[in-house]
Protein backbone atom coordinates (compact mmCIF):
# COMPACT_ATOMS: atom_id res chain seq x y z
CA UNK A 1 0.00 0.00 0.00
CA UNK A 2 1.61 3.40 -0.62
CA UNK A 3 -0.50 6.93 0.44
CA UNK A 4 0.21 9.22 -1.54
CA UNK A 5 -0.15 12.28 0.35
CA UNK A 6 1.24 10.17 3.13
CA UNK A 7 4.26 11.53 6.05
CA UNK A 8 5.61 9.88 9.09
CA UNK A 9 3.32 9.65 11.95
CA UNK A 10 3.67 13.51 13.58
CA UNK A 11 4.93 14.86 10.41
CA UNK A 12 3.65 17.99 8.70
CA UNK A 13 2.26 18.84 5.88
CA UNK A 14 2.93 22.66 4.09
CA UNK A 15 4.67 23.52 7.37
CA UNK A 16 2.35 22.66 9.90
CA UNK A 17 2.02 20.23 12.90
CA UNK A 18 0.00 17.30 12.41
CA UNK A 19 -2.14 16.25 15.74
CA UNK A 20 -0.88 12.32 16.62
CA UNK A 21 -3.92 10.51 18.15
CA UNK A 22 -2.60 7.81 21.26
CA UNK A 23 -3.60 4.32 20.32
CA UNK A 24 -5.88 4.22 23.28
CA UNK A 25 -7.87 7.02 22.39
CA UNK A 26 -8.15 6.41 18.66
CA UNK A 27 -11.83 6.61 17.43
CA UNK A 28 -13.98 6.70 14.78
CA UNK A 29 -15.93 9.85 13.77
CA UNK A 30 -19.45 9.41 12.42
CA UNK A 31 -19.61 8.70 8.58
CA UNK A 32 -21.75 11.17 6.31
CA UNK A 33 -23.48 10.60 3.00
CA UNK A 34 -24.27 13.68 0.87
CA UNK A 35 -26.15 13.48 -2.58
CA UNK A 36 -24.24 15.29 -5.82
CA UNK A 37 -26.49 13.70 -8.25
CA UNK A 38 -23.61 12.20 -10.11
CA UNK A 39 -23.40 8.72 -8.10
CA UNK A 40 -25.89 5.78 -5.97
CA UNK A 41 -25.51 5.94 -1.99
CA UNK A 42 -22.47 3.17 -2.57
CA UNK A 43 -20.98 5.10 -5.10
CA UNK A 44 -21.82 3.88 -8.01
CA UNK A 45 -21.80 5.87 -10.88
CA UNK A 46 -25.88 7.15 -11.79
CA UNK A 47 -24.30 7.42 -15.47
CA UNK A 48 -21.72 5.17 -16.95
CA UNK A 49 -20.73 7.28 -19.70
CA UNK A 50 -18.92 9.80 -16.89
CA UNK A 51 -16.52 6.70 -16.33
CA UNK A 52 -13.74 8.30 -18.47
CA UNK A 53 -14.28 11.33 -17.25
CA UNK A 54 -13.42 10.66 -13.76
CA UNK A 55 -10.71 8.53 -14.88
CA UNK A 56 -8.89 11.68 -16.38
CA UNK A 57 -9.23 13.69 -13.60
CA UNK A 58 -7.00 10.66 -11.39
CA UNK A 59 -4.40 10.77 -14.58
CA UNK A 60 -4.44 14.62 -14.42
CA UNK A 61 -3.02 14.57 -10.69
CA UNK A 62 1.04 14.40 -9.79
CA UNK A 63 1.18 11.09 -7.72
CA UNK A 64 4.68 11.44 -6.40
CA UNK A 65 7.27 9.00 -6.64
CA UNK A 66 4.40 6.14 -7.41
CA UNK A 67 3.79 6.02 -10.74
CA UNK A 68 1.12 7.77 -12.82
CA UNK A 69 -2.48 6.79 -13.61
CA UNK A 70 -2.23 4.55 -16.08
CA UNK A 71 -3.76 5.16 -19.87
CA UNK A 72 -6.81 2.87 -21.11
CA UNK A 73 -9.80 2.30 -19.72
CA UNK A 74 -10.64 2.20 -15.59
CA UNK A 75 -12.08 -1.34 -14.50
CA UNK A 76 -14.18 0.66 -12.08
CA UNK A 77 -14.94 4.17 -10.54
CA UNK A 78 -16.67 5.03 -7.12
CA UNK A 79 -17.71 8.13 -6.23
CA UNK A 80 -18.27 9.43 -2.78
CA UNK A 81 -20.03 12.60 -2.82
CA UNK A 82 -19.54 15.07 -0.45
CA UNK A 83 -20.67 19.16 1.35
CA UNK A 84 -18.34 22.43 0.25
CA UNK A 85 -15.48 21.38 2.38
CA UNK A 86 -13.72 24.98 2.17
CA UNK A 87 -16.55 27.13 1.75
CA UNK A 88 -15.98 28.60 -1.35
CA UNK A 89 -19.58 27.20 -2.92
CA UNK A 90 -18.34 24.05 -4.85
CA UNK A 91 -19.16 21.00 -3.93
CA UNK A 92 -16.54 18.13 -3.44
CA UNK A 93 -16.09 14.37 -3.54
CA UNK A 94 -14.14 11.36 -3.05
CA UNK A 95 -13.54 9.52 -6.11
CA UNK A 96 -11.91 6.30 -6.35
CA UNK A 97 -10.63 5.33 -9.67
CA UNK A 98 -9.41 1.54 -10.20
CA UNK A 99 -7.40 -0.01 -13.31
CA UNK A 100 -6.37 -2.88 -14.81
CA UNK A 101 -2.67 -3.97 -13.64
CA UNK A 102 -0.24 -3.51 -16.72
CA UNK A 103 0.26 -7.73 -16.24
CA UNK A 104 -1.64 -11.02 -15.17
CA UNK A 105 -1.12 -12.40 -11.61
CA UNK A 106 -1.48 -15.70 -10.62
CA UNK A 107 -1.56 -17.43 -7.16
CA UNK A 108 1.06 -19.58 -7.11
CA UNK A 109 -0.24 -21.69 -4.79
CA UNK A 110 -3.04 -22.68 -6.91
CA UNK A 111 -2.39 -21.80 -10.33
CA UNK A 112 -5.50 -19.74 -10.19
CA UNK A 113 -5.84 -15.97 -12.33
CA UNK A 114 -6.06 -13.36 -9.48
CA UNK A 115 -7.63 -10.23 -10.35
CA UNK A 116 -5.24 -7.31 -10.02
CA UNK A 117 -5.50 -3.73 -9.99
CA UNK A 118 -4.30 -0.59 -9.27
CA UNK A 119 -6.76 2.20 -6.99
CA UNK A 120 -6.15 6.08 -7.26
CA UNK A 121 -7.96 7.92 -4.57
CA UNK A 122 -8.55 11.49 -5.37
CA UNK A 123 -10.50 14.51 -4.23
CA UNK A 124 -12.71 16.48 -6.71
CA UNK A 125 -14.84 19.72 -6.38
CA UNK A 126 -17.45 20.01 -8.84
CA UNK A 127 -18.17 23.99 -10.49
CA UNK A 128 -20.76 24.77 -12.61
CA UNK A 129 -21.98 21.13 -13.42
CA UNK A 130 -18.09 19.99 -14.00
CA UNK A 131 -16.05 18.11 -11.85
CA UNK A 132 -11.87 19.18 -11.50
CA UNK A 133 -8.90 17.14 -9.88
CA UNK A 134 -8.04 18.75 -6.47
CA UNK A 135 -5.50 16.39 -4.77
CA UNK A 136 -4.20 12.99 -4.36
CA UNK A 137 -5.60 11.16 -1.36
CA UNK A 138 -4.39 7.72 -1.88
CA UNK A 139 -2.79 5.13 -4.28
CA UNK A 140 -2.88 1.28 -3.82
CA UNK A 141 -0.59 -0.77 -5.83
CA UNK A 142 -0.96 -3.94 -3.86
CA UNK A 143 -3.57 -6.39 -5.67
CA UNK A 144 -5.30 -6.92 -2.22
CA UNK A 145 -8.55 -5.65 -1.72
CA UNK A 146 -8.16 -6.03 1.61
CA UNK A 147 -5.47 -3.47 2.43
CA UNK A 148 -7.04 -1.07 -0.68
CA UNK A 149 -7.01 2.54 1.24
CA UNK A 150 -10.85 2.87 2.49
CA UNK A 151 -11.70 7.02 2.27
CA UNK A 152 -15.04 9.08 3.83
CA UNK A 153 -16.12 12.12 5.06
CA UNK A 154 -16.54 11.98 8.55
CA UNK A 155 -17.89 15.08 11.54
CA UNK A 156 -15.56 15.37 13.83
CA UNK A 157 -16.03 16.40 17.29
CA UNK A 158 -16.90 19.93 16.81
CA UNK A 159 -18.81 19.48 13.89
CA UNK A 160 -16.27 20.39 10.93
CA UNK A 161 -16.49 17.64 8.07
CA UNK A 162 -13.18 16.45 7.22
CA UNK A 163 -12.35 13.27 4.95
CA UNK A 164 -10.95 10.57 6.66
CA UNK A 165 -8.20 7.72 4.90
CA UNK A 166 -8.19 4.43 7.24
CA UNK A 167 -5.19 1.81 6.28
CA UNK A 168 -4.96 -1.27 6.45
CA UNK A 169 -2.28 -3.93 6.36
CA UNK A 170 -0.58 -7.21 7.81
CA UNK A 171 3.16 -7.33 10.07
CA UNK A 172 5.71 -9.97 9.80
CA UNK A 173 3.93 -11.22 12.17
CA UNK A 174 0.71 -11.80 11.13
CA UNK A 175 -0.99 -8.80 13.46
CA UNK A 176 -3.01 -6.72 11.20
CA UNK A 177 -2.49 -2.95 11.49
CA UNK A 178 -4.71 -0.50 11.19
CA UNK A 179 -4.02 3.24 10.59
CA UNK A 180 -5.85 6.31 9.54
CA UNK A 181 -5.37 10.03 8.57
CA UNK A 182 -7.73 13.08 8.77
CA UNK A 183 -7.63 15.59 6.15
CA UNK A 184 -9.19 19.21 5.63
CA UNK A 185 -9.66 21.47 2.33
CA UNK A 186 -8.83 24.81 3.47
CA UNK A 187 -8.29 27.55 0.80
CA UNK A 188 -8.30 25.04 -1.84
CA UNK A 189 -5.66 22.73 0.00
CA UNK A 190 -5.92 19.53 1.26
CA UNK A 191 -3.76 19.45 4.86
CA UNK A 192 -3.57 16.59 6.69
CA UNK A 193 -4.75 17.12 10.70
CA UNK A 194 -4.00 13.90 12.49
CA UNK A 195 -2.79 10.80 12.28
CA UNK A 196 -3.44 7.86 14.75
CA UNK A 197 -3.74 3.93 15.19
CA UNK A 198 -6.41 1.53 15.44
CA UNK A 199 -4.76 -1.75 15.72
CA UNK A 200 -6.21 -4.35 17.89
CA UNK A 201 -3.46 -5.81 20.22
CA UNK A 202 -2.38 -9.21 19.06
CA UNK A 203 0.20 -11.44 19.80
CA UNK A 204 1.62 -13.00 16.78
CA UNK A 205 0.54 -16.44 17.84
CA UNK A 206 -2.74 -15.26 16.81
CA UNK A 207 -3.83 -15.82 20.26
CA UNK A 208 -5.13 -13.51 23.13
CA UNK A 209 -2.55 -11.38 24.21
CA UNK A 210 -4.45 -10.80 27.69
Amino acid sequence: MIAATAVGMGGTLSGRAVAVAPHHTAHRDPRLRFNCGNALDDGTLSDARQLASFAALARGLEWGKARPAPEGEPSGVRVICGPDLDGDGDKEAIVVVRFPADKDVSDEVSSIAVSASSTYTLLASKHAGAWRAVAPIALDVTDDAEGEPEAAFVRRARGAVAIEVEHRSFASSGCRIITYELFGLVSGALQRLEVGDRSVPCAPCGCDPR
